[in-house]
């Protein structure tokens, strides 16, 4: 693609410097003059990139010719930086203006388009994502122009990375992975990748695997849906919590809520022994508090986990959870959505605790 675009800038661009475009505009006012000069510039520069794009279907594939049609048919106008304006003259019925575009105005629009269309993938939505698409081959159209400058080659590199990206969220997803773990090695489907990288995955299951040196490896099946933007971190346990013999301590107030058999299966995963003789102890404490609205009750929790070496506090993780359920299948919801919350918290405390050597 950034060759064939080279290519159709060549037909046109010449001697760069020294290329410009104009047209006149006339109104009732300077300012609509100015503005009908704008609009006129701007539709023939639509039809100069057209024209470049038909005079040249040896070397232009359709999808550069469609990308136009697609662009060409956006509700909005062409956006133009950089036009100079001539001196107003007084007609009979009004005034007129000429809007010259150079190609110094071409390079700042290109900057232009540059700034507008940089964006988070995983951080907008799919219409959002759309509008951006629309820029993008906006400013791949103006391309076709050409810029015979050192910023030519960065403005293709930049455009094609983010027109893969862009289209990676609509037609396909894109997966971020983070790890706690220092010197985390990441695979995906058997193929190595980069951790914190903007990954582009097809729809459909994936099996992603994590390894670091003193930690549990991880594998884990991750479905991927087309035009979705999933950004996950990931928390390896320290091979230091094998054998860690742990009491669970449940406060009254959070008893009937908190899943115990989901928990001490979590605790298992964690590499922790259940020991009600243990000076080691996780408590899990806090309050609760419900308000009914018709066929739903809202629980709002506030959640206080900590470690315990005997009365010694070794860590501890705070939170709130408003939670609204059915007030027909409350008991199940409520489990469903507060043990999420919890496990995230125990992974956070086992990897953050320094644990007493008369322990293991």
């Amino acid at each position: 693609m950034r060759q064939i675009i080279f290519l159709l800038g060549l037909l046109l661009a010449g001697n760069a410097s020294a290329w410009m475009m104009d047209a006149e505009g006339f109104g009732d006012t300077p300012e609509k003059a100015k503005l009908a000069a704008y609009a006129t510039l701007a539709g023939q520069i639509r039809s100069e990139i057209k024209s470049v794009t038909s005079a040249s279907t040896s070397v232009v594939n359709k999808q550069v010719d469609s990308n136009f049609s697609l662009t060409s048919s956006q509700k909005s106008d062409l956006l133009l930086k950089g036009v100079e304006y001539g001196e107003v003259g007084k007609t009979q019925d009004g005034y007129k203006v000429v809007a010259r575009f150079d190609a110094d105005a071409l390079h700042q629009t290109l900057a232009y388009y540059e700034t507008q269309t940089a964006f988070d993938p995983f951080g907008i939505s799919v219409r959002t994502a759309k509008e951006i698409k629309a820029s993008l081959l906006m400013w791949q159209s103006l391309m076709l122009l050409g810029v015979a400058d050192q910023d030519s080659e960065k403005f293709r590199q930049e455009l094609d990375t983010r027109l893969e990206l862009v289209n990676a969220r609509l037609e396909k997803g894109l997966l971020q992975v983070h790890s706690n773990a220092p010197d985390t090695e990441l695979q995906i489907d058997g193929q190595p990748l980069q951790l914190d990288q903007a990954i582009i995955l097809r729809a459909g299951n994936h099996q992603l695997s994590l390894a670091a040196p003193d930690y549990k490896p991880l594998t884990k099946v991750l479905y991927v849906s087309r035009g979705s933007a999933q950004s996950l971190s990931e928390y390896l346990i320290p091979l230091s919590n094998e054998g860690q013999r742990i009491a669970l301590n449940i406060g009254d107030e959070l008893a009937g809520f908190v899943p115990q058999a989901e928990l001490k299966t979590a605790m298992n995963e964690m590499g922790w022994t259940l020991s009600a003789t243990s000076p080691l102890h996780l408590d899990i404490d806090g309050s609760s508090n419900v308000r009914q609205s018709g066929a739903f009750s809202q629980y709002d929790f506030d959640f206080n986990i900590g470690m315990y070496d005997g009365e010694n506090k070794l860590k501890s993780v705070s939170f709130k959870k408003t939670i609204t359920v059915s007030s027909s299948y409350k008991k199940r919801q409520l489990a469903n959505k507060i043990m999420p919350e919890i496990r995230k918290a125990i992974l956070l405390l086992a990897n953050n605790v320094e644990w007493p050597a008369q322990n293991n």
